[in-house]
């Protein structure tokens, strides 16, 4: 089985990276173009906010970003950055992939970058963060699969866990598993990561759980592939019960995440790490049981 991953080059990214070309037959590796950060860049996007948020939302926003450049003026001085702890390891198998598997700054809109990902061939295509995914790079494999920081469909969007810490809900965090689609985070659901959950949990180390589980989900998934056991079974997804920007994150969300870390609100939501893998299920009338079981049993916190 030919397997193509796209994903950045963050540490996470690159375990993800290093723990499937171990195990896998990885066939490329794609790291989609950042924009770079230009003054004329930001004056377009600040206007483009404007438009969409409104001048008063947009000019608060950018007082924030500002703001919490500056420790303690933000009210969070604990501010979670969301750049993942504890993929070192990863890293440096990372540096140990041989460079010809590697297509770094590919514009994903770009058709020479569709051309590409279809001329590897790949069975299925592996991704972690990045861009909107458009149709045409999308229908370039067989099978893309994506996975969201985020537990779908109660928290979709991005900064999904620092939202879910700030409302109290360090019980919905977690990961899911997906196939790819061109609304964000809304592709028919195929599996969750549910990440341990310990006394002194924040939205970072919770970040970071969510974020290892990726490459738990995906080799799973792939060994159930390659083992021919069947083919996958997947739910279409509802609309979302929250539906997150990380431009909305503000100083209130600040404010609730550092009490809750004050008063340890994750220890009052231990848990152990579990997956749940709609995939496997027998048909898909069993696969949405076992989905609305597991969202039941997490919003009402069942035990």
């Amino acid at each position: 089985m030919r397997v193509v991953i796209v994903t950045g080059i963050q540490p996470h990214h690159k375990n993800l990276c290093a723990v499937i070309t171990r195990a896998f037959n990885v066939v490329g590796i794609i790291h989609p173009l950042l924009t770079p950060s230009r003054p004329l860049a930001r004056v377009s996007r600040f206007l483009r906010q404007a438009d969409a948020h409104g001048w008063q939302l947009t000019t608060l926003h950018s007082i924030g970003k500002l703001a919490s450049c500056c420790r303690g003026l933000s009210g969070w001085t604990g501010r979670t950055s969301s750049i993942p702890i504890g993929f070192s390891e990863g890293a440096a198998a990372y540096d140990r992939i041989p460079r010809s598997l590697i297509q770094f700054d590919c514009d994903i809109r770009d058709p020479r970058s569709h051309d590409l990902l279809r001329s590897l061939r790949p069975d299925v295509t592996l991704c972690l963060g990045g861009p909107v995914y458009p149709k045409p790079f999308i229908d370039a494999s067989p099978l893309t699969l994506n996975f969201h920081s985020g537990i779908s469909p109660i928290y979709n969007g991005t900064a999904s866990i620092q939202f879910a810490f700030a409302n109290g809900h360090p019980h919905l965090c977690g990961g899911t598993l997906m196939l790819m689609s061109v609304n964000v985070d809304g592709g028919r659901i195929l599996g969750h990561y549910l990440p341990s959950i310990e006394a002194g949990d924040s939205p970072d180390s919770l970040f970071s759980k969510t974020v290892g589980g990726a490459a738990v989900m995906y080799s799973r998934i792939l060994e159930y592939l390659q083992s021919g056991k069947g083919t996958i079974e997947y739910i279409p997804q509802p609309p979302p019960m929250f539906y997150t920007s990380g431009f909305q994150l503000g100083w209130y969300h600040s404010a609730m995440i550092t009490q809750n870390l004050r008063s340890d609100i994750a220890g009052r939501f231990q848990r152990m790490e579990s997956l749940v893998e709609y995939w496997r299920e027998p048909s898909r009338m069993a696969a949405k049981t076992s989905l609305q079981s597991t969202l039941d049993n997490l919003l009402w916190n069942v035990r």
